[in-house]
């Protein structure tokens, strides 16, 4: 994610392109959530939020089937990744969703930061 948040550059090396970069980072124009390469912030207030209101409308990342998710905000330079198994221990366990604690801890960051300013 910090290779992204660095328009492709990382470690002293230009790994990505920052056109690629911008491309994967770019919003489809026919969805309010997901981007070319990644999803993104939903836009649409009445439909399910996939992260904090607190989050820039450029953030993108990922959302895993195990509950892990990776986050990415260029507005505010912030990484965010939660390592999850949702899974466990069985395919049926939904607390991790029906709690949102992935935006509440986002929440929370995102408060952090702004107590800092």
């Amino acid at each position: 994610m910090q290779l992204l948040l660095n328009n492709g550059y990382y470690n002293g090396q230009q790994l990505l392109r920052p056109e690629t970069v911008r491309t994967f980072t770019t919003r489809h124009p026919e969805c309010s959530r997901r981007g070319i390469g990644f999803d993104m912030k939903e836009l649409q207030p009445e439909r399910s939020q996939n992260m904090t209101a607190a989050a820039s409308d450029s953030s993108f990342g990922h959302l895993g089937f195990t509950g892990t998710c990776s986050w990415a905000d260029p507005e505010n330079n912030l990484i965010y990744v939660f390592l999850s198994n949702r899974t466990y221990p069985s395919m049926r366990n939904y607390k991790l969703n029906e709690a949102d604690y992935r935006p509440r801890i986002q929440a929370v960051i995102y408060e952090a930061l702004e107590s800092l300013q």
